[in-house]
């Protein structure tokens, strides 16, 4: 498993966060999803062999946020 730290922009309530984390779980690969609206942050735990960091990243800036800081561990 790695992890995937990111940094979301464009979240105006704890809404957002939630829908982030909703579209991120649908995703097979993601195993574990945090997303806090007071932080701004995200933590995603994914299988490797099952999606990417890009995928992910482009899951979340299909629902119209940014990315602008994304540290991976793993």
């Amino acid at each position: 498993m790695n992890t995937l730290d990111l940094t979301i922009d464009g979240m105006h309530c704890d809404g957002c966060a939630t829908r982030i984390r909703s579209l991120l779980e649908k995703d097979s690969g993601i195993r574990e999803v945090s997303v806090s609206f007071e932080t701004g942050m995200g933590r995603i735990i994914y299988s490797p062999q099952s999606t990417d960091e890009e995928r992910i990243v482009a899951i979340i800036e299909r629902a119209r946020f940014t990315i602008t800081n994304g540290i991976s561990h793993g």
